[in-house]
Formats: structure tokens, sequence, C-alpha cells
């Protein structure tokens, strides 16, 4: 089995994964694959595999879940050979080559793993893989809501938006602190937008690979399937304008009650506020006990129309 290093790149869902994933997978050495839940998923309610049957177990588990149906997988893929090595690892090693012959990427040194919640799970897969490296994206809270708002799946009311992006935050900066710069980097998704060659040397220099100008076009992910449709821009060049969109995108109020709720943990990350304490506590009383009642029964309903839909896929 050939010998590849994980990059796993994690954070907040909405933050920029995927389009990092497509500019470092557009480096000759990396190639990036699909989310890929599974590789987590599989294990819930069992331990990490240790001989053939619990191997075929997990594999057999991972078969069903959509994750993994992404990969578009050749079923050659899921026969195991004889002298087969029983660490989850090499099983995984073994999907990732598998879906690099997919692409016609068979030769690179780098698996580039874009799965948001991989930031979650880090003790466990660098246990896995000794030499696995991760990147915490982070992105402006706000510009997580205003990119999340609209979809038919996560938070729809601005403040449950503020506590789930602060709650994923906190997996990638206690991994940041615990691992040390050496083993997990923090990006800014305005940084990468701003100035993407910048930021993908300093990646590249950090992996200890030389950068290559192709990287900032991207084009080194195509997104599988019918949810292309919530990275419609991952074949596109990093536009900057991006990184201030939600001031557009969001009204006063909803920025109002954003920031009531982390202006600490924003400034924390130099995110600048836009509006004042006092302004911000007068909208938070208001927003509690009139706005937030009506957007949680309408996100309940949004939810069970998300389900019935997927349920008829």
């Amino acid at each position: 089995m050939r010998d590849m290093k994980p990059v796993f790149i994690g954070g907040c869902h909405r933050s920029g994964t995927t389009l990092l994933g497509a500019l470092l997978g557009a480096h000759p050495q990396c190639l990036t694959t699909p989310e890929s839940q599974f590789k987590i998923n599989a294990l819930e309610g069992a331990r990490l595999p240790q001989n053939r049957s619990e191997v075929e177990g997990v594999l057999e588990r991972a078969e069903t879940m959509r994750s993994l149906s992404r990969w578009n997988l050749q079923p050659s893929a899921f026969e195991l050979p004889g002298d087969m090595d029983f660490r989850y690892s090499a099983l995984m090693q073994r999907l990732v080559v598998a879906y690099g012959e997919t692409v016609d990427k068979t030769s690179f040194d780098f698996w580039v793993d874009h799965t948001p919640t991989n930031i979650r799970h880090l003790s466990m897969l660098f246990s896995e893989f000794p030499e696995a490296k991760a990147i915490h994206l982070v992105r402006d809270g706000r510009g997580v809501a205003a990119s999340v708002l609209p979809l038919d799946w996560g938070p729809n009311t601005i403040v449950s938006a503020a506590h789930w992006w602060a709650h994923h935050l906190a997996f990638g900066l206690a991994a940041e602190t615990h691992f040390g710069s050496d083993r997990v980097l923090r990006v800014r998704y305005e940084d990468l937008v701003a100035a993407p060659g910048g930021e993908l040397e300093r990646i590249c220099r950090w992996l200890g690979v030389d950068y290559v100008d192709e990287m900032q076009q991207g084009g080194g992910f195509s997104h599988p399937g019918s949810e292309f449709r919530y990275h419609a821009l991952i074949h596109q060049a990093p536009n900057p304008e991006r990184a201030t969109a939600w001031t557009k995108r969001l009204s006063e109020r909803q920025v109002k009650a954003f920031e009531s709720r982390t202006r600490d943990l924003l400034s924390y990350l130099d995110y600048e506020l836009k509006f004042t304490v006092s302004e911000t506590d007068r909208l938070s009383l208001l927003e509690t006990m009139f706005v937030e009642p009506f957007m949680v029964a309408l996100n309940m309903l949004r939810y069970r129309i998300w389900l019935f839909k997927r349920d008829r896929r």
C-alpha cells in the first residue's frame, strides 16, 4: 500500500472547507476526496477494527452511508485482499486510492479530507494516522450565518446560528491549543479569499511541499451529486468580496442579534464589531421574546419538508 499523509481540514460548516480542499487539490501532490463523514459514523457503537471480520463490519456499515456513495467507487474497492492490513488507517487508505483512480489521479503524496466535522475527532484521527496534520478553518461567524440561514439544513434563526458557530468553533480552538501549531494550523477564510497566494504558500511551507501557482485557481475537486448546489463556487478562484458579503445579506437586526451573543468571541478572533454593547443588548430582549419563537416554528416546518424530500430521493 502506498504511503500518503492525510491533511484533515475542519471547522464550522459553511466556513470554506470545501473551497480550501479544492485549492489544495489542485496541487499535483494532493488528492482531495469528497467529504467522508462515514469514516467516523461507521465506527459508532464499535471499536476500531483489529481483525478481518471487524474490518468487514465497518466497511459494510460505511457502504450504506450517503457520504461514501458520493465517492462513486467501483465494486472492486470493497473487495478485501487476503493479506489485508487490519488497521483502520489501511482501510481508509485503500478507499482513498480507489477514489483517486476514479478521477485519474493515481500519483499523490497527500490525502486532503475537507469534512468540517474532522475538527471534532482529531484525537482519534491523529491516533490512527500518526503522520496526519489538520487545518482549522475559521470564518467570521456573521459570514457563516449569512451562508447557512437560506439553506434547507442547519440553523435558520440568527440566534441558533450564533450558538451553532460558537459550538463548532470551540473544538477547533481547543485542538489548536492541545496539539500545537505543528499539527494544527489555523487559516482564516477572510485571508484565504483576500490573498490566496500568500495563504497557500504558508500552508505549503507547513506541509513541506513546493507551492504552485495553479492552486490559486482551484478546480482540484469536483463536488459529486445533487449537493453541488451547496458548493456552487468551488470551481471559481477565491473572490475577496465573499469575505464581506454578509454585510449585505444580513439585516441590521440580525447582525445585532448575532453580536449580542458572540461579541467577545468575535473580538478574540480580531473580527470588528459593528454595534456597541448597549445597541445589541436592547435588541436581545426583543429577539428572545418575539422573533425567535416564530423562527423556531418556521425552522421545524422547514426541517420536516427537508426530511420528506430526502426520503423521496
